[in-house]
């Protein structure tokens, strides 16, 4: 998404529907972890987003744990992200995903034989959806675009300097492959035209550098 918006910015012929503030890239990213389990994979993969996205962690399934297994997860993953250095918008937040509805709340969540776990009810531990909505809608809306900004102009300087290293990128637009400038160089037209223009140009200028060198040294010798 970096690279098309780039692309987009630099064109020369723009597309006038093209909004680029709508295609900076991916503002936030829910990272699901399943329950009992946080893998070194996990934490690799996370570590290679960083600067891409903002990242949230979900710790899905939330009500297949009990009270104590919850809160002992959540710090497990907390502690982990921080000891591999890795940034996150919000702490992680225990969600329960399920359509089953209550007949008498009305709520969604998981109906179980022992009662019934809500998605949505407000301060219920074990879901922690209603929170990751108005993050998501209000209380974090402005923050997280402003971070796709920041993430996009840290791509952008990159890209950019990266491309001045070397040859220019319109020399480089402009020049042949390689096999194709090889082969007209090869080419008897090619030669003959260096020799013609080339050579008589370097001559001149050897010329006169050989008479500048000549002078000064004239000129120190007092002749």
């Amino acid at each position: 998404c970096f690279s098309r918006s780039l692309a987009q910015e630099r064109a020369i012929r723009r597309n006038p529907s093209h909004e680029r503030e709508q295609a900076l890239g991916v503002d936030v990213i829910l990272y699901f972890f399943p329950p009992h389990r946080a893998k070194a994979v996990d934490y690799a993969f996370l570590r290679r987003l960083q600067g891409r996205a903002s990242i949230v962690p979900i710790l899905a399934k939330a009500d297949t744990m009990t009270s104590e297994e919850l809160e002992l997860f959540q710090e497990q993953v907390t502690t982990d992200l921080e000891q591999a250095g890795i940034e996150v918008a919000h702490p992680p937040i225990p969600i329960i995903c399920a359509t089953d509805v209550d007949v008498e709340t009305e709520r969604r969540g998981r109906s179980y034989p022992w009662g019934f776990a809500p998605a949505e009810k407000e301060g219920f531990g074990h879901s922690g959806l209603p929170r990751l909505r108005r993050f998501l809608l209000i209380e974090g809306l402005l923050p997280l675009r402003e971070t796709s900004r920041e993430h996009y102009e840290a791509y952008r300087r990159h890209a950019l300097r990266r491309s001045q290293m070397g040859v220019s990128p319109l020399a480089r637009n402009l020049l042949p492959p390689a096999p194709l400038l090889l082969a007209l160089v090869l080419l008897p037209q090619t030669r003959h035209w260096l020799r013609r223009q080339l050579l008589p140009a370097c001559a001149s200028q050897l010329f006169g550098l050989t008479r500048a060198l000549t002078r000064g040294t004239i000129g120190k010798l007092g002749l």
